[in-house]
């Protein structure tokens, strides 16, 4: 077990090392003396715990969003992370809602940003991953633009560890769909009165996150809430501007 925690790890700090710079299985494999196999089922346990991710043209892997989210409560220097919290932060306070940013690998949902520039809401954030996809805004944006098969192994764990997933996995399928075509997610609480909405966040065209806020609504209108939707949508456009703008400049 510690033997292969310590490959775990020597993987893990091999991609870190050459960040952003993508590793290939290969390259690790003949590094650490590993056959193909067995490299590439280590590399898959990281990835499904979010220390590592696969690049976007799946050439091979980078740190994952555990790690940087770590990474960023030491030392922030993270381009996408630097991006989210401006974001996230200027609009917060601007609409006096809690808006957060959130990516999505493996099982869980990691929220990489968060500000509350609401006195009157008091949402509580703890940890770095949360299996919670199909019970929150940002999660069911996120898995809107999953695979069949990562939507089916999402549904399955929590339906499993909860038993609050309400539906076949059809329904859920197409309440996705739904969202993937609309763009968005809107919701409402009565028992609270929280209005709720998430969007999704690109890089260059390429999915890479959702945004999401909520805001107090007892005494919100009709035009308040049109007002809430479209800022947070032009939070999301905003922070897939930055995002897509730095990389080109790269």
């Amino acid at each position: 077990m510690i033997k292969v925690l310590n490959k775990m790890f020597d993987l893990l700090e091999a991609v870190a090392v050459r960040s952003p710079s993508v590793v290939r299985t290969g390259e690790l494999s003949e590094l650490f003396g590993l056959n193909v196999a067995t490299c590439s089922r280590l590399l898959r346990e990281l990835v499904e715990h979010g220390y590592l991710t696969k690049s976007p043209n799946q050439a091979g892997y980078v740190v994952g969003p555990r790690v940087v989210t770590i990474n960023n409560r030491v030392n922030s220097h993270s381009e996408v992370l630097e991006a989210a919290n401006a974001v996230v932060h200027q609009w917060a306070r601007k609409y006096e809602g809690a808006f957060l940013y959130c990516e999505h690998h493996g099982l869980n949902r990691y929220i990489l940003s968060f500000c509350n520039g609401s006195p009157r809401l008091q949402p509580t954030v703890f940890g770095l991953a949360h299996q919670d996809l199909l019970m929150t805004a940002t999660g069911l944006v996120l898995l809107s633009h999953a695979d069949s098969e990562t939507r089916q192994k999402v549904y399955e764990n929590e339906r499993g560890n909860r038993n609050q997933v309400a539906g076949s996995l059809e329904d859920v399928n197409r309440q996705l769909d739904d969202i993937l075509v609309r763009g968005c997610y809107v919701e409402e609480h009565s028992y609270d009165f929280q209005f709720i909405l998430a969007y999704p966040v690109f890089q260059n065209k390429v999915f890479l996150g959702s945004l999401g806020a909520s805001f107090y609504q007892r005494d919100g209108s009709d035009k308040q809430k049109k007002e809430w939707q479209k800022a947070v949508h032009s939070a999301a456009l905003e922070l897939t501007s930055r995002i897509s703008r730095h990389m080109d400049s790269r």
